[in-house]
């Protein structure tokens, strides 16, 4: 629910590389060196809650992605808490 503060998903350098050779052929960016298009693109990264790792184990991975089931949940219930707490004050 804050991007900036908790981590909701991974990649490794390898994809941002290859994502910052994509967007280098965007026409905002062709002029730019591939190290400004990397340093954009992890600074978006992180904004959007993505954080990025040298490299990434597949059972490391597989850890994160059960842990953060849990915490969405856990979210899911709250949000469903206070629109009902909402629902129950303008009725």
């Amino acid at each position: 629910m804050e991007p900036v503060k908790e981590i909701c998903g991974k990649i490794t350098l390898k994809h941002l590389y290859e994502i910052a050779k994509i967007k280098s052929q965007d026409p905002p960016l062709e002029w730019r060196s591939m190290k400004e298009i990397c340093t954009m693109l992890i600074a978006t990264a992180r904004t959007c809650g993505v954080e990025v790792v040298k490299t990434l184990d597949a059972k490391e991975y597989g850890e994160f992605l059960e842990e953060r089931k849990s915490i969405v949940e856990e979210q899911k219930k709250l949000l469903q808490e206070k629109r009902e707490a909402k629902m129950l004050r303008t009725a």
